[in-house]
């Protein structure tokens, strides 16, 4: 009889992130065309020089909200990549979404962060209270110069998306960010 087979955990195919390899650079945090639960969003953007896997990547705040990225999921190098509660682009608001985290991960209408992280390292974080000029129905963009780790937690640097979704909000996940004026 043949031994059993023994079953490696599956790898990650490519380089895992390291502080400053991604960014947050768009936020939707409170959507008026459809529900938040359905319609929020964020978007990550890749400053390595190389593809990086997203398999294991830790999204989280400083309160209950906790999701692991499941299976092999990645961003090219200078690529973008929508994270968001719903990948159903009909009933979502028109987002394009690249990855859904479902229900164990909301952004409050207040005050919240966006974490993100890896083997124990925080890659980046955003961290937005009441005194932050968040938009009803709008994504906060980054300015796409400014898309850097230290810059996305300064409140001044971001700006009220302009560009329309089908849905009737406005975004522009999984496209460049318009500067910011």
């Amino acid at each position: 009889a043949e031994p059993p087979a023994i079953v490696e955990p599956e790898a990650q195919l490519f380089e895992p992130p390291r502080r400053g390899d991604l960014v947050i650079n768009e936020i939707m945090v409170n959507p008026q065309a459809v529900p938040d639960h359905v319609g929020e969003y964020f978007e990550l953007k890749n400053l390595a020089g190389h593809t990086i896997g997203l398999k294991g990547l830790i999204l989280r705040d400083d309160g209950a909200d906790f999701h692991v990225v499941e299976g092999q999921h990645s961003v090219p190098e200078g690529g973008l990549f929508v994270m968001a509660r719903s990948v159903e682009y009909r009933n979502n608001g028109g987002v394009k979404a690249d990855y859904a985290y479902g229900g164990s991960f909301a952004l409050a209408n207040g005050a919240d962060e966006v974490i993100v992280e890896y083997g124990g390292t925080t890659i980046d974080e955003v961290e937005y209270d009441n005194s932050w000029a968040v938009p009803n129905g709008a994504a906060l963009e980054l300015d796409p110069l400014l898309a850097d780790p230290g810059c996305n937690d300064i409140e001044d640097l971001w700006c009220k998306a302009e560009v329309p979704m089908t849905g009737g909000d406005t975004g522009s996940p999984g496209v460049e960010n318009r500067g910011c004026e």
